[in-house]
């Protein structure tokens, strides 16, 4: 199943993301707000890039918006949603479609990353916390 440059929805379709550009910048203030807290690993345009090349899936909404990759590990592969920002109600709503998208490509976990307050924010959804990451900067 091709998932490269689409936006997957709840009714379980897939729809091109056009204009791709004007609903990026929309939606910018939320996925540079997740960029930051993460370190900045990326910056918008390698985000943009990765959506447009299929390496990373971008859904926007409303109020919010999310950016996954499709992580294989040796025992199983997730649907990891790595930027997620904008109003948790629209958030949380989301899930359900992420859930389903996941799925339908042999992912058996959906896992996210972001501030430690999410865990308990989605606790109501099924989510535990299952690791912390810790950061040092060893550049001389």
């Amino acid at each position: 199943m091709e998932h490269r440059g689409f936006q997957f929805r709840g009714d379980f379709g897939f729809v091109p993301m056009t204009p791709l550009d004007a609903e990026f910048e929309r939606c910018s203030g939320w996925l540079q707000d997740a960029l930051d807290y993460a370190g900045n690993t990326h910056d918008l345009a390698d985000v943009k890039a990765g959506v447009k090349e299929g390496r990373f899936t971008f859904w926007p909404a409303p109020e919010a918006a999310i950016v996954t990759e499709i992580i294989e590990y040796p025992k199983f592969s997730v649907l990891h949603a790595w930027l997620v920002g904008g109003r948790l109600e629209q958030i949380v709503d989301m899930i359900p479609s992420l859930v389903v998208y996941g799925r339908s490509f042999g992912c058996t976990k959906l896992t996210g990353t972001g501030r430690p307050g999410w865990v308990r924010a989605l606790k109501a959804q099924g989510f535990t916390g299952i690791m912390t990451t810790v950061s040092k900067e060893i550049t001389p």
